[in-house]
């Protein structure tokens, strides 16, 4: 009788560490996996950063190509203005001249 118990307790004991280990390995396996996806993406930083080194074109967000593509199409517009406020300055010190030399 006292035998069976113990069977029993040893057996009980035996299926318990049997799932903590299970569990374990599971936690392990996960914990790998996130090192595994970690590590990929640790790579593809470095990778593009080696790109932008060597002087290779980097992938860029679409935001940060609008914002540069914003600001060039500003100052050619700036660069335009000044060149047609230029040429209205000229323009009416010309017609001042001649209005001059008629009278």
């Amino acid at each position: 009788m006292r035998d069976k118990i113990y069977v029993c307790i040893y057996k009980k004991k035996l299926e318990s560490s049997f799932r903590s280990k299970k569990k374990q390995s599971k936690a392990k396996q996960a914990n790998h996996a996130l090192a595994r996806h970690k590590k990929r993406q640790r790579r593809k930083v470095a990778k593009k950063r080696k790109a932008s080194s060597k002087g290779k074109k980097r992938k860029r967000s679409s935001a940060v190509v609008s914002r540069a593509t914003k600001q060039r199409n500003s100052s050619e517009k700036k660069k335009k203005q000044t060149n047609s406020e230029r040429s209205r300055s000229t323009r009416g010190k010309k017609e001042k001249e001649e209005g001059n030399d008629q009278s």
